[in-house]
């Protein structure tokens, strides 16, 4: 092993001056064929003898050691994996390779042909759509109970409209943030649902019970109702951001995954 390692290499060996010209000299060591290998010299003795490694081994080109093997359907293959780039779309990678690889396949030899063995991205479509028809449930619920409690279809929209609203802000928050629409951002905007409809119907009842008892008009009646509750949703917005941002500050992968759920809540509730 000595020898063949000592033998086996390519090293420079100074250079050749010849007036304007510099010629780089190296020295050939790497091995061609197997009758190199097999004459190696490995030991020699006074009198001029020498051992070669043919003369103690058998040398013959072989193979490697096989420590994987793909087969597909039982036929040999060869697979590689496709890993995107950090902060790059699994889904639009998927769709891009798979289009590529059709491409390709036109020009494969006869009896060559490819197929995707695994992919991940079905899982993510698939928890992403069951994720936003939750999120149509939940407005859709919030939307029947508040209906069922205050009685009046345009009492129940105005709080409803506020979901789509502080939704949209959150989306630009995430988009300032670097986070993108995934399973967790989306978790957290669902949950929050139920959470951003409460200031609202608590100021939609503040105003129709000034307008009822005072008979003022909706815009008089909301003025004088923000100056009485105005401090208290504050005071609750607050809280309810104070309950869940210390979530945002853990460390490692914890941290990583909580990160994206608690700032998506927090951003809707704020908005």
């Amino acid at each position: 092993m000595t020898a063949l390692r000592a033998e086996n290499l390519t090293v420079p060996a100074g250079h050749y001056s010849e007036g304007t010209r510099d010629i780089n000299v190296r020295t050939v060591g790497e091995f061609k064929n197997v009758d190199e290998i097999r004459n190696l010299i490995i030991a020699t003795s006074a009198d001029g003898s020498s051992v070669r490694l043919g003369d103690i081994a058998e040398v013959e080109d072989g193979y490697e050691e096989l420590k994987t093997r793909i087969r597909s359907n039982g036929e040999a293959s060869v697979a590689f994996d496709v890993v995107k780039q950090s902060g790059q779309n699994t889904v639009a990678v998927a769709d891009a390779v798979k289009a590529k690889m059709s491409e390709l396949a036109a020009f494969f030899p006869p009896g060559v042909q490819y197929e995707v063995s695994y992919d991940i991205t079905p899982v993510i479509q698939a928890s992403v759509k069951k994720v936003l028809m939750t999120l149509a449930e939940a407005v859709l619920l919030v939307f029947v109970v508040m209906y069922l409690f205050l009685q009046n279809i345009r009492y129940t929209l105005i709080p409803t409209i506020v979901v789509p609203i502080a939704l949209l802000g959150t989306c630009a928050a995430l988009l300032a943030m670097g986070f993108s629409i995934n399973v967790l951002t989306m978790f957290g905007m669902v949950l929050a649902i139920g959470i951003l409809v409460d200031d609202a119907i608590v100021v939609v009842e503040n105003v129709e019970r000034i307008m009822s008892e005072e008979g003022l008009s909706p815009r008089d009646a909301t003025r004088k109702a923000m100056t009485q509750i105005t401090g208290a949703i504050i005071g609750i917005t607050l809280v309810l951001t104070a309950v869940f941002i210390p979530m945002a500050f853990f460390g490692g992968a914890v941290g990583a995954i909580y990160r994206q759920f608690t700032l998506s809540m927090v951003s809707s509730m704020l908005m």
